[in-house]
């Protein structure tokens, strides 16, 4: 335990603990977790963070333990990990937001998974500064999530958070997926669907932080039967696509018109907030064409290896998509690469089961509550409108996030000063009517001017 009698500031969140199951068997919520994450001067010189007043709530039943913590915090920061016990493990990678994800995998819950446990985890984890007087930007965010189930959250480049978990369901047909992953709900708020990935550096994390076992994502080239339309997801949450594989186009072709229209030809996400968008213009590899320019896909073939010369490794040789009958869904993980590869929408003995997604949407506010600001430094600087005051200015001030400037002491509101100017107070803006109330904390660098009469 650490000493956090010299803390600056402390911001309290909450962290929701969760576990993703069907709809109907969530009678409730299971209870929320309570802690504060703290600044405080190391002693040294420099700075730590660290969570104290840890409160883990007591593991929902059915399950016998958390399976899994995840912190997503700025690259600015260091994690320092605490001793683990032997069967956690951490896994530790980049996200495109320019934050970093730990992932810790309790392999034996009923164990080691008690809440008791946890919560020595998070009060004996400490965060330092990466690089020496580099902080994190003013905003950055912490977020945190403890399940029961094996899951993994990363944070995109415009900052929306995601949880991916793999469901083991044998020779699962992509249809079926598709409506199980409906069904699926993390919390309340975030249903599920087969996940798509729109990054390289989702592509890696998925592979690398949540499961290399073949299975589905959310792609596919099929089209419903009927009119031809893309599959997208029902408007009512608790609504389904059929399963019938009958109701579904896979042979490419046109409709006559002006113009005619083609269809099962362009591979699309078919769920999430990216359905409809296509990824890939061709039904087979090609070249030339297949690429949609800045649109994301990672088939196995010779151009994926040429646009992502540093993950070939992960790249399987072939030509994929190579077919343009049968082949009309998107398998993740492709003997034991992580590209992927087009196969029957029935899938086969290669399933191992299908990725699910919950969140990735601009939500204003984390949907599962995981989300706080990291307590940060700010500068606030004094200034003097033009023609005021000509004497010495108050000195700066460093404030931390969540903080309060002090008023300076050296001009007094009312008073008459040089030039024969009245102090009327310091205001954010010269053009302000009201003076900046020094109550008011502190979330990002600040000029203040003094004002005249």
């Amino acid at each position: 335990m650490k000493n956090l009698n010299k803390k600056l500031k402390i911001l309290t969140f909450i962290i929701f603990l969760t576990a993703a199951l069907r709809k109907t068997a969530l009678a409730a919520i299971p209870g929320e977790s309570e802690f504060i994450f703290s600044h405080y001067d190391d002693g040294a010189g420099g700075y730590e963070w660290a969570f104290s007043a840890v409160q883990v709530g007591e593991v929902p039943t059915p399950f016998s333990g958390y399976k899994t913590i995840n912190i997503a915090y700025p690259y600015e920061l260091l994690f320092n990990a605490p001793a683990l016990p032997p069967d956690w493990s951490i896994t530790l990678s980049t996200n495109a937001a320019g934050t970093r994800s730990l992932n810790v995998n309790i392999l034996n819950p009923g164990a080691t998974g008690q809440a008791s446990r946890v919560k020595t985890f998070l009060e004996d984890a400490v965060f330092t500064l990466l690089t020496p007087g580099v902080f994190p930007e003013a905003g950055s965010q912490v977020s945190v999530l403890i399940s029961c189930i094996p899951t993994a959250l990363y944070v995109d480049s415009e900052g929306y958070t995601h949880i991916y978990e793999f469901v083991d369901a044998y020779r699962i047909s992509w249809l079926k997926a598709y409506n199980d992953s409906r069904q699926r709900y993390f919390g309340s708020q975030m249903q599920g669907y087969l996940a798509t990935i729109t990054s390289i550096e989702e592509q890696m994390y998925l592979f690398t932080s949540v499961s290399d076992k073949v299975g589905w994502l959310g792609g596919t080239r099929a089209v419903n039967n009927a009119d031809k339309s893309k599959i997208m997801p029902p408007e009512n949450p608790a609504d389904l696509i059929s399963e019938n594989a009958d109701n579904y186009e896979k042979n490419p072709g046109v409709i006559a018109g002006t113009p005619p229209i083609s269809y099962a030809k362009e591979w699309y996400w078919a769920c999430g907030p990216e359905a409809g968008t296509v990824f890939y213009n061709t039904p087979t590899y090609s070249e030339d064409y297949g690429n949609v320019p800045s649109v994301f896909s990672f088939f196995s073939n010779p151009k994926t290896i040429t646009n992502y010369p540093l993950y070939s490794g992960y790249v399987y040789s072939g030509g994929e998509p190579n077919s343009g009958g049968d082949e009309t869904c998107v398998m993740f993980a492709q003997i034991g690469k992580a590209s992927w590869n087009d196969v029957p929408i029935a899938g086969g003995t290669y399933i191992k089961g299908y990725y699910v997604e919950y969140g990735g949407y601009p939500f204003t506010e984390a949907p599962t509550g995981v989300v706080s600001i990291v307590p940060t430094l700010h500068q606030i600087i004094f200034e003097t409108e033009p023609g005021g005051y000509a004497g010495a200015l108050p000195a700066a001030q460093t404030v931390w996030t969540g903080e309060t400037a002090a008023e300076p002491g050296e001009l007094i509101p009312g008073v008459k000063y040089r030039n024969n100017k009245i102090f009327l107070g310091w205001f954010a803006d010269p053009a302000d009517e009201t003076p900046f109330d020094f109550a008011e904390t502190i979330a990002a660098d600040l000029i203040l001017y003094a004002k005249w009469a």
